[in-house]
């Protein structure tokens, strides 16, 4: 699905039609589906490592029919800076001081320019 995630724990979830017929096991980063992975509920996987990862979840009958899915993922825990983000008060805050200001200057031109008459 190339998600990224933020943190080192990603849940593992599954749906399978008729759950008690299936062996449902799981092989992460190419490792080998023996070894441990089977799955008897949905669960989190922990501990993962920065970058891309690769889950695939196969389920298996007795009679050897399987079917079988694969997922790409990211980890990225890294801390990135939140851009500037402003609440209304500050966003207000902000504008009527920029109106006061140019107001302001404004004003100071206006005079400036009237005393530049006055002494021609």
């Amino acid at each position: 699905m190339n998600v990224t995630y933020n943190n080192n724990e990603v849940p593992l979830t599954y749906t399978i039609d008729k759950e008690g017929r299936y062996v449902v096991y799981y092989n992460l980063d190419g490792s080998s589906y023996t070894g441990g992975n089977v799955l008897t509920s949905n669960t989190t996987l922990t501990e993962l490592s920065e970058g891309q990862h690769k889950v695939t979840i196969k389920a298996k009958n007795g009679f050897g029919i399987y079917s079988e899915n694969t997922v790409y993922f990211n980890i990225n825990t890294t801390k990135t800076e939140k851009p500037l983000s402003l609440d209304q008060t500050s966003t207000n805050v902000i504008a009527i001081t920029v109106i006061v200001v140019v107001a302001i200057v404004a004003v100071i031109l206006y005079y400036r320019r009237n005393k530049l008459r006055d002494r021609v």
